[in-house]
């Protein structure tokens, strides 16, 4: 299930003329990192995880597979907002918050 979901995100984001190309790309939940092996290294993975040893696992993974840092947190609970270019569906602005 998790390939489906990273694929339909991938997909998703191509018909939304969003490229991840040196972009920030954040994963709330990214458990094995499915979706960022699909992402190219130059994009500048970010995420939460609720499991610990995942999120040190996973920057280790995407380290050889090129990328240049990722910053991946085991977490809770976070706040993240997306904002919209009206009346096309792209995405215009992203944002996310650590809660405490």
């Amino acid at each position: 299930m998790r390939m489906g979901k990273a694929l339909l995100a991938l997909r998703t984001l191509r018909l939304a003329c969003v490229g991840l190309a040196e972009r920030d790309c954040f994963d709330y939940g990214f458990a094995a990192g499915t979706f960022y092996r699909y992402c190219p290294s130059s994009a500048h993975p970010s995420g939460v995880e609720q499991d610990p040893v995942v999120c040190r696992e996973v920057p280790e993974m995407l380290d050889g597979r090129g990328f240049r840092s990722a910053d991946l947190l085991p977490t809770s609970l976070w706040l993240v907002v997306v904002r919209l270019f009206p009346g096309t569906g792209c995405v215009a602005d992203l944002a996310w918050s650590r809660l405490s």
